[in-house]
């Protein structure tokens, strides 16, 4: 997971102070959950409800559209939480692509 941070152990003293000062560095990248996730391309999406596979193997926290080919709303009709799907609401027939975290 993104979140891991394994230290070496070590008697040297300036290697131990520059993993601290690494570790000190990514911790706000590295606990934030949008940054663990997965880009989806070419998603085609029809007017309605569409179920897109999301591939994260958990259910998702969140998802944003980082790309669309049509002018349209996209909405989760519920916060159903699925372990492979999202439940997406288009209001026209669009192709987009997502990030999904």
């Amino acid at each position: 997971m993104l979140r891991d941070f394994k230290r070496f152990t070590s008697e040297n003293a300036e290697l131990t102070q520059l993993q601290s000062k690494l570790q000190e560095f990514f911790a706000p990248l590295l606990s934030n959950p949008t940054l663990d996730g997965t880009l989806l391309t070419g998603v085609v999406l029809a007017a309605g409800e569409n179920k897109v596979e999301h591939k994260l193997q958990r259910p998702p926290i969140g998802w944003l559209v980082v790309g669309k080919n049509a002018t349209c709303d996209i909405w989760e009709p519920s916060k159903e939480l699925s372990r492979a799907f999202l439940t997406l609401q288009s209001s026209a027939p669009v192709t987009v692509n997502l990030w999904v975290f």
